[in-house]
This record gives C-alpha cells, sequence and structure tokens, in this order.
C-alpha cells in the first residue's frame, strides 16, 4: 500500500525461511526467531540450543555488548535513518522481548532500582494504589475494590526470600525503564527525521 515496512524483535512465527518477516512484507528486519532468548549476549539461551537472529532474512550473530531492548530499538532507527527520500510513509514494528522471563538487565540498569522493592509487594501495592486515588485516577470506591490478597504475604517470607523477591522486582523494573528509554529514542529518531505529525 505504498508504505516502507520495517521491523526489530521477537518473532516467534516459525524458523523456516518463508515464515521470515523478509518474506512476509517487511523492507528491513532484525528478528529474533526462538523464544526463550537472554536479553544479555553472555548468557545462554533458557532451554536448548542457540538464539537465533536474523538481519534481512540473513542469520545474524549477535554482537558484544548486546543487550535486547536497546539493540531492537537502535536497529529500528537504523531502517528508518535510511529510509529513501522518496515521500512514503513507513510502518515500523518493534517487538521487545522484554520484560519477561528470563529477567535480565545491564547492571547500571538495575543499580537504578537497588532497594525501591525491599518494603515488599504488599506495601508497593498500596502506596502505588493511593496514589492513584490521590491522582483522580481511580475512585475511592475503585480503590476499596481492588484490594488485593497476596499470597505468600511479604512477612511470611524468610529475610533470603524477601531479597530474593525485591531483587527480582528491581530487576524487572529495570527492564521497563529501559524499554521506556528505547521507545523514546524511537520517537526522537522520528522527530529529527521530521516523520512527526
Amino acid at each position: 500500500s505504498g508504505y516502507h515496512t520495517y521491523m526489530a524483535g521477537k518473532w516467534h512465527l516459525g524458523g523456516v525461511e518463508r515464515a521470515l518477516p523478509i518474506h512476509n512484507g517487511f523492507e528491513n528486519s532484525f528478528a529474533l526467531i526462538n523464544g526463550g532468548a537472554s536479553h544479555l549476549n553472555d548468557l545462554p539461551m533458557v532451554g536448548p540450543g542457540a538464539s537465533e537472529y536474523f538481519n534481512d532474512g540473513v542469520p545474524a550473530p549477535i554482537p558484544d555488548g548486546f543487550y535486547s531492548t536497546e539493540f531492537y530499538a537502535n536497529k529500528l532507527i537504523e531502517f528508518i535513518d535510511a529510509k529513501p527520500d522518496d515521500g512514503k510513509p513507513f510502518f515500523a514494528f518493534l517487538a521487545f522481548t522484554a520484560p519477561h522471563w528470563p529477567l535480565q538487565a545491564p547492571p547500571a540498569s538495575i543499580l537504578k532500582q537497588l532497594g525501591r522493592y525491599n518494603s515488599g509487594y504488599e506495601e508497593l501495592y498500596t502506596s502505588r494504589l493511593e496514589r492513584l486515588r490521590h491522582l483522580g485516577l481511580v475512585t475511592p470506591e475503585l480503590a476499596q475494590l481492588a484490594k488485593k490478597n497476596f499470597n505468600p504475604e511479604w512477612d511470611s517470607l524468610s529475610e533470603q526470600e524477601q531479597r530474593t523477591e525485591a531483587r527480582k522486582m528491581e530487576i524487572y523494573a529495570a527492564m521497563v525503564a529501559d524499554i521506556d528509554v528505547s521507545v523514546g529514542k524511537v520517537l526522537d529518531a522520528i522527530a529529527q527525521a521530521g516523520m512527526q505529525d
């Protein structure tokens, strides 16, 4: 329909050649084909075998320092920046693999979240719900209905279990924050290219 088409990220639609994005309407693509891949290049894939990446339909090794969230966003920006100046619009599909398992983020990203979740998920849930109520985003009645029972309760966990759960939340938050930063970079690239309405 007259659009340039680009994609970066997960493409769990089959590893056979005809299933690759380059054969399904995308001019340029960088795609992770199988599931359960590490978000970093120094950790193994979850499960047997290596992660499979294809750049424009060609098997592609991942570089040192690879972090899926940043890499996918940068790859999409690369495609947009290389877009021909032919007046055609584009469709870009960015499919992050984060924030689902495995929970992984660069140490610097995790460090920004350090200690934020030490009070536990019940306290976090209550404080966030109260903030939403204070901002007028949920009514007091809805806030009452949203009361949640946690199983197991935070106080029933051992100190080690609490540290483990807090660490999981730190890493998850780091992954989400990194997605936010990467989406911002893509939007900035679109604006700088003069393609934003």
